[in-house]
């Protein structure tokens, strides 16, 4: 069974788990939907699900505790659809303030990444006079990116909403053929490829839009240890059809009252992305791998974090490329290049930290990313 068709049956089990908990008379139950629903939004499903998903919303904005009330705004924000804006705009006259300022903070950020471009530009280029040259360059690619972001999450939706439909298609024509008597294999052979080029191309439109996300950050103190324990894990479970079993020795050297001011989900993806690279980097190398990790603090209130891998290496122009949007090392596999761009966005814009890279072929690569332990600016 292919990967989509599995794929499908688990966003069919996941809205019955839904119907389930919508009907259940403890309010808790209901808040665990609204988390089912984001991670449902974060597949990319077919848009009859996302119709369905924002009726779940709608039904849940309604709900007697406003604690669910305001769990649905970040996940109505998610669904970028004008059903979706019409409940916030509903919720922005509920009788809860919490609910209210919730919502009105979602229109807010619609309203500014809708119509906020121009205003972000004259924002960048006030008072330019004095500033030197690396000032307005900075300025430029703010507002380069920021255009950048909002046409391909809008492409990528619309790309996504017709793969689906091709999907469907897809699955009648592939039904249609195994029904029938004599079908030339060649043709069974060009449908599989094309359907291979779907499921890139759903990976592609994931990533874009996980790359443009304009999420609600919520930044608390967090111990790193846990963190980077946490994305141990996930780095080494998404690099194991990679390593096929491969054994890779793992050291963590990381003071244990080391607290950060951070968006956990964030920064753990983050990792994850660097330290899956660390492990894939090792594939067919034996199993005399070893990936080491080192925390230290500086006096300037800061963390300096090495990722040091023995892995495969990358020479100077596999290095620039690979910080490059759409640049993988991995397109054999599947890769689409987003990974590190995408971890180099959350580290240095949205923790206010750097990354430097170093690397040589068959000498591994290390990683030092160094991040403030407290935010400068709130």
């Amino acid at each position: 069974m292919d990967t989509e068709r599995v794929q499908q049956q688990e966003h069919s089990a996941v809205l019955k788990r839904i119907d389930v908990a919508m009907a259940s008379v403890l309010w808790e139950e209901r808040l665990a939907v609204i988390e089912l629903i984001q991670r449902l939004l974060r597949d990319l499903p077919a848009e009859r699900t996302v119709e369905r998903l924002v009726e779940y919303l709608d039904h849940l904005a309604h709900d007697t505790k406003w604690e669910v009330r305001r769990a649905a705004v970040p996940a109505l924000f998610d669904v970028s659809r004008p059903a979706a804006r019409r409940v916030l705009e509903q919720l922005m006259g509920d009788a809860n303030q919490w609910v209210r300022q919730a919502a009105e903070r979602a229109i807010r950020k619609i309203t500014k990444k809708r119509d906020g471009k121009a205003r972000l530009a004259l924002d960048a280029i006030r008072d330019l006079e004095g500033k030197t040259a690396e000032n307005v360059y900075e300025a430029a690619v703010l507002v380069g990116e920021k255009y950048y972001e909002e046409l391909v999450g809008d492409t990528a939706h619309e790309l996504n909403t017709y793969r689906a439909a091709m999907e469907g298609l897809l699955q009648e024509l592939d039904l249609q053929i195994r029904n029938s008597n004599g079908v030339n294999p060649h043709v069974s052979e060009i449908l599989a490829k094309i359907r291979d080029r779907s499921r890139y191309l759903k990976t592609l439109c994931g990533g874009l839009v996980e790359y443009t996300r304009d999420a609600d950050l919520d930044y608390q103190l967090h111990s790193l240890r846990p963190m980077v324990s946490d994305a141990l894990d996930v780095a080494r479970e998404k690099a194991s059809t990679y390593l096929s079993g491969q054994k890779i020795g793992i050291t963590c050297k990381i003071p244990g009252e080391i607290e950060i001011e951070a968006c956990k989900d964030r920064l753990v993806q983050a990792l994850v992305n660097i330290l899956s690279n660390a492990f894939e980097s090792h594939a067919g190398r034996g199993d005399c791998a070893k990936i080491q990790i080192a925390v230290e603090t500086s006096g300037s209130g800061r963390v300096a974090m090495t990722i040091a891998d023995t892995g495969c290496g990358m020479d100077s122009a596999q290095l620039e490329n690979a910080t490059k949007r759409f640049r993988s090392l991995k397109k054999q596999q599947g890769g689409i290049g987003l990974g590190l761009p995408l971890a180099l966005k959350i580290i240095e814009r949205e923790h206010e930290g750097q990354v430097v890279i170093e690397s040589e072929p068959e000498a591994g690569t290390t990683v030092t990313i160094n991040l403030p332990m407290k935010r400068e600016h709130k």
